[in-house]
C-alpha cells in the first residue's frame, strides 16, 4: 500500500501479520480484557503494531494531509520463519526509501532497538554405515559419534564477549541401542552482532563440519546465515535521537536498545537503510499463552509514530 505525499522521499512502515501458535488456538484461548491489559493470540506480536500503523495514517489524513512524504506500508506474512519468501521483496522496496519504520512491539520500558543479532539455522547431517554391535561393531562407521565429535566444537565456537552464541537444539540419530547407526543429525541455531561474525562463523562451522573422525563416515551441511545482523549504525542511531527528542515532547522516556531476536529490520539496516525497530506499544509474553499488550500504550506510541512520520517528512538528509 503506498499513501502518496507532496513532500519529495518515501518512509517506509513495515510490519507482519503472522504468529507462531497453530489452527484451533483461540477457540482454546480468546480475546480477553483484564484491567488495563488485553490478551489474546499475537496480540502484541504484532497485531497492536498494525493497529497502530493504522490509526497513525488516520491522523496523518486529518492533521497533515498530503504535508508529508509519501509513505508505503508494508505487511509480510511469513516473518516468523526468517521472511524466507518476502525477504527480495522487503529489501526492493527498501532500498528505494530514505528510512524504515519498523512495527515490532518496543521493549516493556518504551525503549526502541537500534540493533539485533543476526540469525543463522545450520544442519549438520552424517553417514556412515550400519553394523551389528555385537557381532560386528568394527565394520560399522558410528554416525552419532562423528556427530559428536563435530557439535562439541561447533558448541565451542560461542563467545560471549563478542556477542556470538552457537546452541545445539535439535539432534536424532540410530535405530537400536544394538545397531551401529547409519544415519544421524543435528540442528543448530547461530546468534552473531555483525557482518564479519556472520562470515567467520559459517567458515568455521563448515571447516569443521569438513573433518573427518569416524572412518567411513561423511558430512553434509545445510543452511546458513538467514538473517544478517542490524548493526547499531550510526543511521539508525540519528533516528532513535529523533524518535527520542518526541517522546520527551510527549511526556516519555524512550531508550535505545539491543536484542539477540532478529526482525525484517535486519534485512533493511543491512542494506544501509536507515531503521528504526520496536516503535510498537508496551507488552509482553511474546509467543506464550500469556502474551498482552498494555492498552495505555496504544495512544502514546501512535502519537509517536504519528510524529515520527512529520519530523521525518521534514528531514531531507536522513541517509547523510
Amino acid at each position: 500500500m503506498t499513501r502518496k505525499g507532496r513532500i519529495p522521499g518515501k518512509i517506509l512502515l513495515l510490519g507482519h501479520m503472522d504468529t507462531v501458535f497453530q489452527d484451533g488456538t483461540v477457540q482454546k484461548r480468546p480475546f480477553g480484557i483484564e484491567d488495563d491489559k488485553a490478551f489474546g493470540l499475537g496480540i502484541i506480536d504484532m497485531k497492536a503494531d498494525i493497529t497502530s500503523i493504522y490509526f497513525a495514517l488516520k491522523v496523518i489524513d486529518i492533521l497533515y494531509k498530503d504535508d508529508v512524504k509519501t509513505i508505503q506500508i508494508l505487511f509480510n506474512s511469513d516473518e516468523e520463519i526468517s521472511s524466507v519468501y518476502s525477504r527480495e521483496l522487503i529489501e526492493n522496496i527498501s532500498k528505494d526509501s530514505d528510512c524504515v519504520l519498523v512495527l515490532e512491539a518496543c521493549r516493556q520500558n518504551g525503549d526502541v532497538v537500534t540493533s539485533r543479532k543476526g540469525i543463522g539455522k545450520y544442519k549438520i547431517r552424517v553417514k556412515g554405515k550400519s553394523s551389528r554391535a555385537g557381532g560386528n561393531l568394527k565394520k560399522g562407521a558410528n554416525s552419532i559419534i562423528e556427530l559428536c565429535h563435530k557439535l562439541i566444537q561447533i558448541s565451542n565456537l560461542t563467545n560471549y564477549e563478542t556477542g556470538t552464541t552457537v546452541n545445539v537444539g535439535l539432534i536424532k540419530g540410530g535405530s537400536a541401542s544394538n545397531t551401529v547407526p547409519a544415519y544421524s543429525d543435528a540442528v543448530i541455531d547461530v546468534r552473531i552482532c555483525t557482518l564479519e561474525q556472520a562470515q567467520k562463523i559459517d567458515e568455521n562451522i563448515r571447516k569443521i563440519a569438513n573433518e573427518v573422525y569416524i572412518k567411513g563416515t561423511s558430512t553434509i551441511v545445510e543452511g546458513g546465515i538467514k538473517r544478517p545482523p542490524m548493526e547499531r549504525k550510526e543511521e539508525n542511531v540519528k533516528l532513535y535521537k529523533i524518535a527520542k527528542k518526541i517522546g520527551e515532547e510527549l511526556g516519555m522516556s524512550i531508550g535505545e536498545a539491543s536484542t539477540g531476536g532478529g526482525s525484517d529490520a535486519n534485512f533493511t539496516s543491512a542494506l544501509s537503510i536507515p531503521t528504526l525497530d520496536g516503535l510498537g506499544p508496551t507488552g509482553g509474553g511474546v509467543h506464550t499463552e500469556d502474551e498482552y499488550i498494555n492498552l495505555n500504550s496504544i495512544i502514546p506510541r501512535t502519537a509517536l509514530l504519528t510524529k515520527l512520520i512529520k519530523i521525518l517528512s521534514e528531514n531531507q538528509n536522513i541517509k547523510k
